[in-house]
Order: C-alpha cells, then structure tokens, then sequence
C-alpha cells in the first residue's frame, strides 16, 4: 500500500511541476487546464457514443448526417462545456489558492477515494496501451479517453500558484509599450 501512496505522490509532484512551469509561462492555472482537459474527454467520448449510435446505419458515412446530428451535437457540447466550466473556474482556483495561502493542501490530493481512482485510472492506461500496442484489442479513441482521464484527476490534485500573467503575456505587453517603429528598421538602403 505504501508503494501506491508514493507513486500517487510522486505523480501528483510531477504533474504539479508541469502545471506550475505552464502557468509561469502562460498565466494558465491548473483548474483552467483541468477544464480544457475535461473538454477533450467530453468532447472524445461524444464522439464515440456518436459513431457507436450510428455505426450500423448506411448513413453513417453520408455527409448529411454529420452535418445535421453530429457536428451541432458535438458544437453545443463544446459549448455548453466550455461554458459551465468558465463559470466554476473562477472560484475553483480562488478558492483553491486560499487554500495553499492558510497552509491547507487541496483535499483531492489526500482524499483515499481521489487516489484510489487516479490510480485505478494510471493502472487501466497502462493495460490497454499494452493490449493496442500489441494489437490484442483496443483503440485510440480509448487510449485517448483514459490519459485524458488521467491527466485530468493528476491536474486537479495539484496547488495552484498565485494568479499571474506569465512571461508570454509580459513579453507581448512590451511589444505595446514600445512602440511598432523600434520594431522596422530604420536605416533601409536600397
């Protein structure tokens, strides 16, 4: 048991670094990061629950129905998702700075129930990226639907830093602030 709580650790570490280096980068906290993950999972598992829906008709293949079901299903999924998670990533991240300010770590990284499932979640990655490779049975869309799985609950068990914008958005305010002539040359010969 030891063993797991120190892989769950260490991943939780090392996903934490990753997230932290992004954010000084970017300005991208962990929770928005969290939900573009949860995007592409919902945005993969659409898709599959759409083709097996489908799969049997003759129209599957047809232009028509991915222009009339599939492509507005998956447009207002995205949608709707990207909106939900907007309006849940603003106090999510404030209050999981709070958090990390009063000492507190985020309870999804000591939670039994949250490591139990992050594992299972690394555990289930790991047997059927074997059974795909070696061409047993599996696909991409489930590979895919798994890391995403994993990446998500690895990313919401990390702390956040305190907001910022991150280097990239400095280094394009500097732009600005200086001016585009500083930016064309100015002594042209021909």
């Amino acid at each position: 048991m030891n063993i797991i709580v120190a892989f769950d650790a260490w991943s939780i570490a090392e996903t934490e670094k990753i997230c932290q280096a992004i954010q000084r980068l970017t300005g991208v906290s962990n929770h928005r990061l969290y939900g573009f993950v949860t995007l592409l999972s919902t945005l993969a598992l659409l898709d599959i629950s759409v083709g097996i829906i489908f799969s049997e008709t003759i129209l599957k293949s047809s232009i028509f129905v991915a222009l009339s079901i599939d492509a507005p299903f998956l447009y207002w999924s995205v949608v709707l998702t990207g909106l939900i998670d907007s309006l849940f990533s603003f106090y999510r991240e404030k209050e999981a700075f709070a958090m990390v300010q009063s000492g507190c770590s985020n309870p999804s990284k000591i939670n039994p129930l949250h490591m139990f499932v992050r594992v299972i979640c690394i555990l289930n990655l790991m047997i059927i990226t074997v059974f795909y490779f070696s061409g047993v049975v599996g696909s991409v869309y489930d590979l895919f639907v798994i890391a995403t799985f994993v990446a998500g609950s690895l990313i919401f068990a990390c702390d956040p830093l305190p907001p910022s914008d991150g280097k990239i958005k400095d280094w394009l305010k500097s732009f600005r602030s200086r001016g585009l002539k500083q930016l064309i040359p100015q002594n042209i010969k021909p």
